[in-house]
């Protein structure tokens, strides 16, 4: 693994250490979630899934900014896993309705456990008094 010291903006640009932030934070995850068989992706799925009702992929969409396609594919996986459940919309019998599963709520509970271990472990290398400005930052260049 590349030193700390060896990535700069100037050498390396932004986009590629924010990848790079991206992938140890994505590993990080699988590490403390292992055994629970769900990616970052599916689990913002499960989450904004349980916190909301009567949604529909569009829905997902705009909420997880994961793009129509993925959230297509991965939704599908998740019905035939048993995480979530696939119903017609009432109001219009071309739109599907998604709800999360029992087996999902258990599975969404596991996997928040481990998503804050992951986290807890990925800040480790930020000093404790630069945390909650970093996490804040983070926040604001994303726009959330």
């Amino acid at each position: 693994m590349t030193k700390m010291q060896d990535l700069t903006v100037e050498k390396d640009g932004l986009f590629h250490i924010l990848h790079r932030a991206e992938q140890r934070a994505k590993m990080l995850f699988a590490e403390e979630a292992r055994g629970l068989d769900l990616t970052v992706r599916q689990l913002v799925i499960l989450d904004v899934v349980n916190a909301n009702v009567d949604l529909m992929q569009t829905d997902i969409v705009r909420l997880t900014g994961i793009d129509r396609s993925t959230v297509t594919e991965l939704i599908g996986r998740m019905v035939k896993r048993g995480l979530l459940l696939r119903e017609r919309n009432a109001r219009d019998a071309r739109a599907y309705i998604i709800k999360i599963s029992e087996e999902g709520r258990s599975r969404l509970m596991a996997a928040e456990e481990a998503s804050r271990r992951a986290g807890e472990r990925f800040l480790e290398t930020i000093p404790v008094a630069r945390r909650e400005d970093f996490v804040f930052e983070l926040q604001r260049a994303a726009q959330l």
